[in-house]
């Protein structure tokens, strides 16, 4: 099953100028240099099956890198949390470790994901949260690319002003940043909101 299909090779990169602030570069050339959302971006139904199954949604991870969101559509919010969560799993920390999208815990060593392929994810097969037979699942994926998406890990300083590099050759239009060491919210900055204004992902607050 390709959830990408219906929409194949008709979006160039070019269109999610509202996403990343704008694509530059090379991105910005002739037909040969265009990137299309179905070559950096997937969104995925399927069942589990009890053990880790392989994901094909034609997203190149293992070049590319990346990241899976992953999403258990049974549950509800009174059912087990480690069932119900939003998994996350990208290619800069690994197979081992993922994040709770929906909580303020630090990272687990728990492999979410089996392995990072150049045309999808294969899950790690040892969570309800991702694997439970014939449960309902659907996966997001990422991959990292100039003016859409970007994954960087860095050890804060304390500093007021600390300046953090990245690679998506334009200004971003949209920044998540959790602690993977602590206990803590998902902090979220959107142009859209403006500078001096942050949101939590994990929680309701205004």
């Amino acid at each position: 099953m390709n959830n990408n299909a219906w929409f194949k090779k008709e979006n160039p990169l070019l269109s999610l100028h509202s996403m990343g602030g704008g694509a530059a570069g090379t991105l910005m050339q002739g037909a040969a240099a265009k990137t299309y959302v179905d070559e950096v971006f997937s969104s995925y139904t399927d069942l589990g099956t009890g053990f880790a199954r392989t994901i094909v949604n034609n997203i190149d991870l293992a070049d590319k890198g990346g990241l899976v969101w992953q999403k258990w559509r049974n549950g509800s919010a009174s059912s087990n949390e480690n069932n119900t969560s939003h998994i996350l799993a990208d290619t800069v920390r690994g197979t081992s470790k993922y994040l709770k999208a929906n909580a303020s815990d630090g990272e687990f060593s728990v492999s979410a994901v089996g392995s990072f392929n150049s045309n999808g994810y294969a899950t790690g097969g040892n969570l309800t949260s991702t694997d439970n037979s014939s449960d309902q699942y659907v996966g997001w994926t990422f991959a990292k690319q100039e003016g859409f998406f970007d994954i960087v890990t860095y050890t804060g300083d304390s500093n007021t002003n600390q300046t953090i590099s990245h690679s998506l050759g334009s200004i971003p239009g949209c920044i998540i940043i959790k602690s993977t060491s602590n206990t803590d919210q998902w902090t979220v900055y959107h142009r859209g909101a403006g500078q001096d204004k942050y949101l939590y992902l994990n929680e309701t607050d205004a």
